[in-house]
């Protein structure tokens, strides 16, 4: 089970079996509230988790990147985005079917982008596990695709 505190501002999981608890996010320099909430709840409003990767690893979103990290802790925690977010000041989020939870390592991800300079958005692809930047597919000014903004559209994958 995989679980985000608000005190401790951290995600983590617990071994249903071996009762222990486990901070999945204490080694990651980030945010995982929400960058652009204003509620008074800020503190507790966190990202999602995004899935499974095989049965021991979770993808997180931070206010930049997306992480893939090892529940059991027997791996280090793998910035999937490589960095890009955070330099380019560019959010992305994983597409695909709102129900999907379980992803494959070394698929190949498609990534909704969205600069918050220049409010341009667009499409990057990252391969899950390959390390270093995701490849730019296209960015303009336009409104191709919001992730959970049902007035653009309904959240599914573009076709």
């Amino acid at each position: 089970m995989v679980y985000y505190d608000p005190d401790q501002k951290n995600y983590f999981s617990y071994d249903i079996v071996k009762g222990t608890t486990r901070n999945l996010t204490a080694s990651i320099d980030a945010k995982w509230i929400i960058w652009d909430n204003d509620s008074p709840d800020s503190a507790i409003a966190a990202y999602a988790l995004v899935g499974w990767v095989g049965g021991d690893k979770v993808l997180l979103h931070d206010q930049c990147y997306i992480w893939l990290i090892s529940t059991p802790g027997n791996e280090a925690p793998m910035n999937i985005t490589g960095g890009y977010g955070r330099r380019h000041n560019i959010v992305f989020h994983i597409i695909g079917e709102r129900s999907r939870d379980i992803y494959k390592n070394g698929e190949r991800l498609l990534l909704s982008a969205y600069d918050r300079d220049t409010k341009d958005n667009g499409f990057f692809r990252q391969q899950l596990g390959k390390p270093g930047d995701p490849e730019k597919l296209t960015m303009g000014r336009y409104v191709y695709y919001l992730p959970d903004e049902d007035v653009i559209n309904d959240g599914s994958p573009p076709v």
